[in-house]
């Protein structure tokens, strides 16, 4: 006698949509496998590291400039980019002051060691399970998946790469860690429409896709990269762009204040309205400078200048006095009026890299 499924049926219920899912940094549910793709080069790595080094020190990092991230531990299987690279970068990026907090294992240490960790084998998802249990990361980045494939295996293989991504699915939820698998895109000539890549789009089978909780797309868009919510299991976050900015000491930041508009130009009007509101928060009894924005904030100068000239244009920001090159500010009266018209847009040409 076969058992009767209907008692397992679900009504659309909204509290069902209600029931809580970890999501880290709104983008990675605890328990689950996301995949992130883009074009080789596009800045995925950078993307990894931002938020590892957000996650560390339990800082404000890519995805929401505002909210900080909850403080924890990463595990990095780190596959295409060597570590000395991998060390280059995080220390452009700024070294995290919890630097003991992120772990990498590199495969190809790993095969110096003759220790399997592919995906693809019985013995390696087994020594990759051992690595998450035994650290109990709050999120594993897997970069990428295809350097995580044995010779001879077909990404696009659905035996292949279905009993991956199912048993990383299983060791997530066993482990309450969000696993992140950094993949790539089809090759495609350039897109004359201008039309936004789709899950479709991303390397592998439909199985590989229908197993993974979440997919997150990262596309240039002239210097910028937008990142978008492809698929999920649950509510879409909100796109968002982030440029990779050199320093003139030599460092690197992922900006995160630029947004798009109908007409494909980059405004900066939505974080205008999230860092008036900062300051409304935070300096409503003192005097502040475009600095101490600059650094609550986390988003760039051009963004914070440009929001400040907002607020003096509104009258909700007034200019205090010039000490050298150094102007202070105040708020004027009920800064909880705080508005910033819809239909402003603040249009930017991007500068060059510094």
């Amino acid at each position: 006698m076969s058992n009767n499924i209907m008692q397992y049926a679900l009504t659309l219920d909204p509290k069902l949509a209600e029931e809580p899912v970890d999501m880290i940094g709104g983008m990675f549910p605890r328990g689950y496998v996301t995949i992130v793709a883009g074009e080789p080069g596009v800045g995925k790595t950078w993307f990894m590291l931002s938020i590892a080094r957000a996650i560390a020190d339990g800082v404000k990092g890519l995805g929401d400039p505002i909210n900080p991230y909850a403080p924890g531990h990463v595990l990095i299987f780190a596959g295409e980019t060597g570590v000395r690279m991998l060390i280059d970068r995080m220390n452009r990026l700024g070294t995290p002051e919890h630097l003991d907090r992120i772990q990498v294992i590199s495969s190809h240490q790993m095969a110096r060691m003759n220790i399997d960790v592919m995906l693809n084998t019985a013995i390696g998802r087994e020594n990759i399970e051992d690595a998450v249990k035994a650290y109990r990361p709050d999120i594993v980045f897997v970069d990428t998946v295809i350097s995580f494939m044995g010779d001879g295996k077909d990404e696009s293989s659905q035996v292949d790469m279905s009993d991956s991504i199912r048993v990383l699915g299983v060791m997530a939820n066993a482990c309450n860690t969000a696993v992140v698998l950094l993949h790539h895109f089809r090759k495609t000539k350039a897109n004359p429409t201008g039309e936004a890549r789709s899950q479709n789009d991303v390397i592998g089978t439909s199985a590989f896709i229908r197993l993974a909780s979440q997919v997150i797309g990262i596309e240039r868009k002239g210097e910028c990269r937008v990142v978008n919510c492809l698929k999920s299991w649950w509510k879409e976050f909100e796109p968002f762009m982030f440029k990779i900015r050199g320093t003139k000491e030599g460092g690197v930041v992922l900006d995160q204040s630029y947004t798009l508009t109908t007409d494909g130009s980059y405004s900066t009007v939505p974080v205008t309205r999230r860092i008036l509101s900062w300051i409304a928060e935070n300096f409503a009894e003192k005097d502040f400078t475009a600095g101490e924005v600059v650094d609550g904030c986390g988003v760039g100068r051009t963004s914070v200048i440009a929001a400040i000239q907002a607020g003096q244009s509104q009258g909700i920001i007034r200019l205090v006095k010039k000490e050298g090159n150094k102007h202070i500010y105040s708020l004027t009266p009920k800064p909880d009026t705080l508005k910033l018209d819809e239909n402003t847009h603040t249009q930017l040409s991007l500068p060059p890299m510094e």
